[in-house]
């Protein structure tokens, strides 16, 4: 079963990714990619400077039209 957006917000605010905290960074992350696959987007991660960065698109691979930025930190 997908999990449902509230469900999705509800569990990366309890994972309170503060910019600080890069492990609790990461699992948000690792969260949003999972719940992306789950919902056929292709996602990719690359690690830099021990933070991971999440790469989402309806295609494959990082070129694209139109690029939506988004943080999930909280500064």
């Amino acid at each position: 079963m997908k999990m449902q957006t509230p469900e999705l917000l509800s569990r990366l605010i309890a994972i309170e990714p503060v910019s600080a905290n890069i492990e609790r960074v990461n699992r948000a992350v690792d969260l949003l990619q999972r719940y992306l696959e789950a919902e056929g987007i292709f996602t990719a991660v690359e690690t830099l400077e021990d933070r991971h960065i999440l790469f989402a698109t309806a295609g494959t691979g990082k070129t694209a039209d139109v690029l939506f930025n988004a943080h999930l930190d909280v500064v």
